[in-house]
């Protein structure tokens, strides 16, 4: 399951993620100032002494720490231990330094320990660490029965700290996280929505929680509480733009596109080029479900206008996104059974829109579908002198060249050898590639690639009624009628 809390951990709390040691530390008592008074009234005591030397160690555990020399942190950590074994702080320090140099199983019995002796805080943190490691090493799973054993474990530390502190919002985070990744999300839900009062962020999560949850209603509620702390936040910090991406993202839930878009619009004023990315990332994705909220309403020719609009700008953001092509292919595909009244409102759109050349698309390659090549070759030539180049647009136009232009089949080629080079591996391209070869009768250079989409296309009868033929010119009349028989 995909990990609902990956676009949320930039702006809050982060639960799995290298610790300052100092802080881990903070719950030593001021050795320092103890060995101080040491000093002061002789060093000859021994307990001074040992105090000294235990602030010593500890101290040189935590540098070596920050310097990532784990091994020798750890033998700095056992070494202040064997004056104080029952410091929990230095025990949770040695537990991270021992996960830090590969021994996991170690660190986890460590944690243990702390869990069952220390005061509540240090209990919580260790347990919490141990979630930390065993998520960690989730990817490094075996099979699936060291996976659900890892994600078991990971769950039982997470309930301890839930358990000790429900107020805590790591402890809270953690849990839903995992019940969110086990495929539990009305339990993920159940867990932050009581903390998400006092830490209103977790509205962000929850949003996205319900909304992959199907529960619009509560999706658009949580949206709503998310967009008013977020406002909160962006006009402490308007350059914060993971803040900016997360509101605009509530916004689109909330049901508020055209203010998440003047948002980034905003941002995109403020950014360098990498924000700028992270922006336009949030752009198309929004885009994305703006256009798929748009088709579960009635169609009309508003609707129409909106998802064309919607199209354009997510073509010339993201020209190549497989998912911007799957909505081109459903806004081509969806309405065919209206026929001439969505052909009309497409055409009386061209003359409405600031964006032509994508209707120019829609367009061609609707008509292409339909075998009307003329009026397809018309239209994704009107859209391919424009600024629009998109493998899409440059595969369907060589598809149309090579149908009724075979003395321009050269071009054709040219054409989709460069949709490959924008999407290496796309099946339907490569299907495109090998026509255009079959047709210049460059039977081997054809047979490669129709034999590496075989399994990849929705049309495989197509696929092996052409390598019937080429194995015939190739001589091959045994493999040939294979390939005839899985054509029928």
């Amino acid at each position: 399951m995909i990990d609902i809390f990956s676009s949320l951990r930039a702006f809050t709390s982060d639960w799995f993620t290298t610790r300052n040691y100092f802080s881990l530390l903070a719950g030593v008592p001021a050795l320092l100032g103890i060995a101080s008074v040491g000093l002061i009234v002789g060093m000859s005591s021994p307990k001074s002494v040992q105090i000294k030397r235990f602030d010593q160690y500890q101290r040189a555990g935590v540098g070596a720490m920050q310097v990532d020399d784990h091994a020798r942190a750890k033998l700095w950590f056992e070494r202040a231990l064997q004056i104080r074994p029952d410091e929990p702080r230095v025990q949770l320090a040695l537990a991270e330094a021992t996960h830090q140099d590969g021994e996991h199983e170690v660190a986890i019995k460590i944690l243990q320990d702390v869990i069952a002796n220390a005061d509540r805080g240090t209990a919580v943190e260790a347990a919490l660490l141990a979630v930390e490691i065993r998520m960690e090493a989730l990817p490094n799973a075996e099979n699936d029965e060291q996976r659900r054993a890892m994600l078991n474990s990971s769950e039982a530390f997470a309930r301890i700290a839930f358990e000790k502190a429900p107020e805590s919002r790591d402890a809270a985070g953690a849990l839903a996280q995992i019940l969110a990744q086990t495929g539990r999300v009305d339990g993920a839900i159940e867990t932050l929505e009581p903390v998400a009062t006092q830490h209103r962020d977790f509205y962000v999560t929850l949003a996205h929680l319900a909304a992959a949850n199907q529960d619009q209603t509560s999706a658009k509620r949580y949206a709503e509480n998310a967009v008013q702390f977020l406002k909160s936040q962006i006009a402490i910090d308007p350059e914060n733009f993971n803040v900016r991406s997360a509101l605009a993202n509530m916004l689109q839930q909330a049901g508020e596109f055209t203010e998440a878009t003047q948002l980034l619009n905003e941002g995109m004023r403020l950014a360098n080029d990498d924000q700028k990315e992270l922006l336009t990332e949030v752009y198309v994705r929004i885009s994305l479900r703006e256009f798929d909220r748009l088709s579960d309403e009635t169609y009309s020719l508003q609707i129409l206008r909106k998802q064309l609009a919607l199209l354009d700008q997510m073509l010339k953001f993201r020209g190549n996104n497989l998912q911007v092509m799957a909505r081109l292919a459903r806004i081509v595909g969806a309405y065919e059974f209206l026929d001439d009244k969505y052909e009309v409102h497409l055409k009386q759109a061209l003359t409405e829109t600031p964006h032509p050349e994508t209707i120019h698309l829609v367009l061609g390659t609707y008509y292409a579908k339909a075998e009307q090549f003329d009026e397809a070759l018309f239209h994704l030539e009107a859209a391919y002198r424009s600024d629009l180049k998109s493998a899409t647009l440059m595969n369907n136009l060589a598809w149309v060249i090579a149908a009724i232009q075979p003395q321009d089949v050269d071009r054709a080629l040219t054409l989709v050898d460069a949709a490959i080079k924008m999407r290496p591996g796309d099946p339907d391209l490569i299907s495109t590639h090998a026509e255009i070869l079959f047709k210049l009768q460059r039977w081997d250079e054809s047979r490669s690639d129709f034999e590496s989409i075989i399994g990849r296309i929705e049309n495989p009868k197509r696929v092996h009624e052409r390598l019937a033929v080429i194995y015939d010119k190739l001589g091959k009349s045994d493999i040939a009628e294979l390939h005839r028989s899985k054509s029928q």
